[in-house]
Order: structure tokens, then C-alpha cells, then sequence
């Protein structure tokens, strides 16, 4: 049972830690002969960053059973993995030894860490929280926090509609239920409200989550801050119409007066009253000017802010390089 057992096993001594005996299991795991693993002691199979670890684990082990947990575990070839480890007490050729099994968990503790880091670089970059079917929130990460201005104890168990902003009609906020309840990806632009009453945008993803049953029973939502970028569309968006209420003002407010302009000159030298003819060129000149002076604050009420905003960011970086 022990030379042909599938998990690694060895025996050692408790008095120096050496390996009186391993099974093939160990021997194909860690790539050391029969002969090699007794010339080892518990040391020779680990990295020397665990070695504190394991002087502790070895002055504490008192229990006739015990699970040690996981543990960082080299090869001959200096393979790094991780096993976890199990024990108990035995006696081996008259010695007090111990009876270890390495069961092989390197998938999922690397699995394990590569969702950590992927949970640690997605908390840096997105507000994240799980919501509830009853819509209540369960989870929130730091940065949903901090660009929501609520604390988490404030935000738990509380409903998500607490930051609505309002921008959004009940049929957006229908749909957007009506999709994720029925299981499928919802994505769009969402306007919302933070305590302080500011508003900022998100890119919102909700993914619906299924149980074992396949029903969905929470939603995890992931938000990217937008809300420079919605800025910068609604102020384009201004410009344009800034600038096609230009166009129109010149193919048509301009034009009309200019003509008139260029009428009464023509007719000057003819006409018996040059003083009405001169008051109606002054008419005309005064509408040219109110027209242009139309045109102008049609470009610079949302322009001068742009630039302002520009200006001051500018200022700002200059600063901070200093």
C-alpha cells in the first residue's frame, strides 16, 4: 500500500529530519531515485525561503494526525510547485518517524494566484460590486467606494438605485433589469450620483451570475470611471452645434443685410435723397453688426470654456513636473 500508493509518500526520522524511505509516487513527483531520497533530508525538498517556515512547523508538530497545509516544494531539477502536506506518527525499524503524503495542489494554488492578481489589478482600475436579484448591493470593492463617496458599511445591504442620478428614464432602467434577469451581458454608459450629489459617469458590464441550478441569483457589475470622456463628448457635442448654429446664422442672417449692403451702393449715385439712402445703409450695418456679434458668442459660449478648462490642466501638469 505504500510503495504502489498514487500519492507521494516518505518516511522520515524525527530526530535529524532525514528520509528513511519514499514510494515511486514521490520518486516520479520530485525526480529522485530510491537511494538519492534517503541521502535527503525534509530540507533538500524545499526552497531555502521555506526553510524558517518549516523549522517552525517541525518544533510545533506534536499531533499523532496533521494536516500542514500548503507548502512550496522543489524538484531535482529545481522545479518549483506547491503540495499540500498530511502526516502522522509512526515507527519505521524501531525509530520514531513520521508518514508523510504530498498531494500535488500546484494548478490550483497557481489558478488561485492568478485570480488574485487579477482581483488586485481589476480593484485598481474598476469599481466593482455584486448586486443581488433584489437589487441590493453585497459587494464593493475600494474604488467603487472612493469615486461613490459612500463608506462600504454604507453602501451594503442598501439598494443600487441609491445612485441614480436621475439622467436615465424608467424604460433604460426596464431594459437594463429585464436583460441581466434573463441571464445575458448587459454593457452601456451609465450617469450616476455620488454622495456629495456630483455626478460621474461609468462604463458599466453586468454579468449575471447562475447557481447550481443555473439560475441567476446575483450580478457582478464592472464599472470603468468615463466620466473625463463623457465630458469631452458632451462639450463636442456643444461645439457642433455651436458651429452649425454658425453656419446657418452666415449662409442666412449674414447674407440677407450684406445684400441689402451691396444694393443701396450700387443705387447711390442715382438717387434723388442720399440721406435716406445713408439711413438705410446704417440700418443695414447695425444688423451685419448684431448678426457677427450673434455669430461670435455662438462660438466662444462653449469654446471660451473649453479653452479655459484646457488652460487650467495645463497649469496643472506644469505644476506637478515642478
Amino acid at each position: 500500500m505504500f510503495e504502489n500508493n498514487p500519492n507521494p509518500m516518505w518516511i522520515y526520522d524525527l530526530e535529524n529530519y532525514r528520509i528513511l524511505l519514499a514510494n515511486k509516487a514521490a520518486s516520479y513527483q520530485y525526480g529522485y531515485t530510491f537511494l538519492e531520497f534517503k541521502k535527503l533530508t525534509l530540507y533538500d525538498l524545499r526552497p531555502s525561503s521555506e526553510h524558517h517556515k518549516l523549522n517552525e512547523s517541525l518544533s510545533n508538530e506534536v499531533r499523532r494526525f496533521g494536516d500542514s497545509g500548503e507548502w512550496l516544494h522543489k524538484s531535482k531539477k529545481g522545479e518549483f510547485f506547491y503540495v499540500n502536506i498530511f502526516s502522522h506518527k509512526t515507527v519505521y525499524e524501531g525509530m520514531k518517524c513520521r508518514l508523510v503524503t504530498s498531494i500535488n495542489v500546484n494548478k490550483k494554488v497557481m489558478a488561485e494566484i492568478e485570480r488574485e492578481n487579477f482581483q488586485k489589478s481589476l480593484d485598481k482600475a474598476a469599481l466593482v460590486s455584486i448586486t443581488g436579484v433584489d437589487g441590493k448591493l453585497q459587494e464593493v470593492n475600494d474604488l467603487f467606494c472612493e469615486i461613490s463617496g459612500y463608506d462600504r458599511s454604507e453602501l451594503v445591504g442598501k439598494p443600487i438605485q441609491m445612485l441614480e442620478s436621475g439622467y436615465h428614464d424608467e424604460a433604460f432602467w426596464h431594459e437594463l433589469w429585464k436583460k441581466i434577469r434573463k441571464g445575458e451581458l448587459w454593457r452601456g454608459d451609465v450617469q450616476n450620483k455620488s454622495k456629495s450629489g456630483e455626478v460621474f459617469w461609468v462604463d458599466m458590464i453586468i454579468s449575471p451570475i447562475r447557481n447550481h441550478s443555473g439560475e441567476v441569483y446575483k450580478f457582478m457589475s464592472v464599472n470603468y470611471d468615463i466620466t473625463e470622456r463623457k465630458k469631452l463628448e458632451i462639450n463636442q457635442e456643444n461645439l457642433l452645434n455651436d458651429f452649425a448654429d454658425y453656419a446657418f446664422q452666415t449662409s442666412h442672417k449674414l447674407r440677407g443685410p450684406l445684400t441689402s449692403m451691396l444694393g443701396l451702393i450700387s443705387i447711390f449715385k442715382k438717387y434723388e435723397d442720399p440721406a435716406y439712402l445713408i439711413e438705410k445703409m446704417k440700418e443695414t450695418s447695425e444688423t451685419m453688426d448684431r448678426v457677427i456679434r450673434e455669430m461670435n458668442e455662438s462660438l466662444s459660449r462653449n469654446a471660451f470654456t473649453l479653452m479655459s478648462e484646457k488652460r487650467e490642466m495645463i497649469n496643472i501638469n506644469k505644476s506637478k513636473k515642478l
